[in-house]
């Protein structure tokens, strides 16, 4: 049995295909299985990837009719069989010590979980000279130190064991934010590196960096569902900043769903003009610090009816 399981969901990125799998074979680690999962890709990847499996026994290849991202994730934690896992973005790549950094993270500190930082790149780059060293934090901490980097599903180890009660909600975008934090509070105490060992590629065709939808609202239900959560677990520390987050998010999405063209939607002027003096008011409150309770009682319900009743409308067409 491997010791680290790398899944690597693999969708229409015939590009950069290569980079990726390449920067993964040729870690200073070894014991890895290489999970490539074609997800439907109607290029060449499905072929790339039978041409590794041929060339290297640790890569495995799952062909699959196109499910999305989770799909794709989950398809490849269900064949794990590595003792840890790590996901990686088919267009993105990885330094080559990536997996030995992240493992003896793991093994020097006993958490179940390790992290690294990222870098945002449009071109290839592999730094020999990155030096890194392990700290132990609380993991839901990592929010209030580094939001992005606590969110993303990429650039971490996990104990396979984590995954036998969370699996990657399937048809939503901003899956991440649904999942991480869970892990995270559930790891307790979490090996941190500070080093930038994975290469995010800014992919003008990504996900994140397509035009807006109602499927973006997927990040509002998320970061919806951590407010829920941080309550629950009188998580007052992280439960103010992701208040905020979600008021700055209830604000954005409204402004967007307003410019939405779709069917015979549209909004009274009369009322557009009061909902938009509403809006920037309340905005106003939930971007400055709260200092009194009852700014958060007045701006709060005003973005999340506004945003709710743009919702509804949009939605229901």
């Amino acid at each position: 049995m491997p010791e680290i399981s790398v899944i690597v969901p693999v969708y229409r990125v015939e590009p950069y295909l290569r980079r990726c799998v390449d920067s993964i074979l040729s870690q200073t680690f070894t014991d890895f299985e290489l999970i490539l999962v074609d997800d439907g890709s109607p290029d060449n990847c499905g072929t790339i990837c039978d041409e590794y499996a041929l060339k290297d026994s640790r890569v495995r290849v799952i062909h699959k009719q196109n499910g999305g991202l989770s799909d794709a994730r989950n398809a490849g934690i269900d064949i794990a069989q590595g003792n840890y896992l790590t996901f990686v973005d088919s267009d993105d790549w990885v330094h080559k010590s990536y997996l030995i950094a992240l493992y003896n993270a793991i093994i020097s500190t006993g958490c179940i979980i390790s992290v690294c930082s990222f870098i945002n790149v449009n071109d290839y780059i592999d730094d020999d000279n990155v030096i890194f060293n392990s700290s132990i934090c609380d993991g839901l901490s990592l929010y209030n130190r580094n939001r992005t980097i606590a969110t993303i599903a990429c650039g971490k180890l996990y104990a396979q064991s984590l995954f036998s009660r969370h699996r990657y909600p399937v048809g939503k975008i901003h899956e991440d934010e649904f999942v991480t934090y869970k892990l995270l509070y559930e790891s307790g105490n979490i090996a941190y590196i500070n080093a930038s060992l994975y290469y995010y590629f800014q992919n003008d065709s990504g996900i994140t960096h397509q035009a807006y939808t109602v499927k973006k609202l997927d990040l509002v239900e998320a970061v919806e569902g951590q407010c829920q959560f941080f309550k629950a677990k009188n998580r007052s520390d992280l439960l103010v900043d992701s208040r905020k987050l979600l008021m700055n998010l209830y604000f954005k999405n409204i402004v967007s769903l307003q410019n939405v063209q779709n069917g015979n939607f549209y909004i009274p002027r009369i009322r557009r003009k009061l909902k938009i003096k509403l809006l920037f008011w309340a905005r106003n409150l939930g971007m400055s610090p709260i200092k009194n309770k009852w700014e958060y009682s007045l701006a709060f319900p005003i973005l999340y009816r506004i945003y709710s009743f743009l919702k509804k409308s949009i939605t229901s067409i």
